[in-house]
């Protein structure tokens, strides 16, 4: 069975059903079961049927009817490219960033990403510092922490099964970095989703 939801609610989801795989495309359609990432996608999921039904030709003037991009075809992914979300066409960071994003449970050394890349850790240091401002330390811990935050809204997780799931050693070590980041602790968090 194929299918898809928000990307910002697949790791939440994943979480909660292990055995199920969403798909990373703005929409899926398999048989009787239609799913979409978001509002956009709903309207190109709209488009794709038309399309299928009644031709490209038509399909491409109701995309302009609804000033739509004309996205016609499922197989886009919901998320920009890491380098556009980055801002820059520097391959080797984008890889060192795709990696960070790739081993959020088992944070990867910077032994390993420097060996992934073929980057020494003070070149990976230059790049983060020139390109995105902060330390890859910072910033792998800001990928893991908003990780964190999608897990205490959208699961039924404890605060220490958060920690887990995000690399944290420690439920105090996160719940400390958690708040400096969103200013309040993940289980004021999880209190508030809850209720």
């Amino acid at each position: 069975m194929r299918f898809t939801l928000h990307w910002e609610n697949q790791p939440g989801f994943i979480e909660s059903f292990p055995e199920l795989s969403p798909s990373p495309k703005r929409f899926e359609i398999d048989g009787d079961l239609w799913t979409c990432g978001g509002g956009a996608a709903a309207t190109e999921m709209m488009l794709s049927i038309i399309q299928d039904d009644f031709g490209r030709d038509f399909a491409v003037v109701v995309s302009d009817m609804c000033l739509s991009n004309g996205e016609l075809e499922s197989c886009a992914s919901q998320r920009s490219s890491l380098a556009r979300a980055l801002s820059t066409r520097n391959a080797k960071l984008v890889q060192v960033v795709q990696a960070m994003y790739d081993n959020i449970e088992e944070p990867v050394s910077f032994d390993e990403l420097s060996e992934l890349t073929g980057l020494s850790r003070r070149q990976i240091e230059r790049h983060f510092k020139q390109y995105l401002g902060e330390s890859p330390m910072i910033a792998y811990r800001n990928i893991r922490l908003d990780r964190a935050r999608s897990l205490a809204v959208e699961t039924n997780m404890t605060v220490v099964e958060i920690a887990v799931a995000c690399g944290f050693s420690s439920s105090g070590n996160f719940s400390r970095h958690y708040k400096d980041r969103f200013g309040s602790s993940p289980s004021v968090q999880i209190k508030r989703a809850v209720s």
